[in-house]
């Protein structure tokens, strides 16, 4: 029958809501008495589940599912989680690379400056140069490793 006042609109709201509480309460009532009857039920299924695996094994039921399956599923959420994580960690990682990058610069500008300049290719100098820059930059990571930086 449809509801065609506002008064019978209202009546219909709040038997509605008495009875849902009361269906809540009864709900709520029917779930903690059975807790016990649950626990024993799942207690005493682990034989029947035990079966249950056998007789899948048994009929090579995990082998045809995997077959049935396009090979999509197997990717798309590991695909989603993994770029998901690789956007977050780039994204938090833009601003570390930007600072580990202009240290660098100034610790190679600081160890070349007591160098001096490139000379021609081939020149020992240059070799000189590389080698004191790895030397500058290497001790500059250990110097961070080992003050926890």
């Amino acid at each position: 029958m449809p509801i065609t006042d506002d008064e019978a609109a209202r009546r219909a709201a709040e038997k509605f809501a008495r009875n849902t509480t009361a269906a809540k309460n009864d709900l709520k009532r029917g779930i903690e008495e059975n807790q016990e009857k649950r626990k024993v039920n799942t207690a005493s299924s682990g034989e029947k589940f035990a079966d249950g695996v056998r007789e899948a094994i048994a009929n090579n039921s995990f082998q045809k599912g995997v077959q049935k399956t396009p090979a999509t599923k197997f990717g798309n959420s590991i695909t989603t989680a993994v770029l998901q994580k690789y956007d977050e960690n780039t994204t938090a990682s833009k601003d570390k690379v930007g600072q580990v990058a202009k240290r660098n610069r100034q610790v190679s500008r600081d160890a070349l400056a007591g160098v001096g300049p490139r000379g021609r290719a081939g020149d020992p100098v240059n070799e000189t140069r590389m080698l004191e820059n790895m030397r500058a930059l290497r001790q500059d990571k250990l110097n961070r490793i080992s003050s926890g930086g």
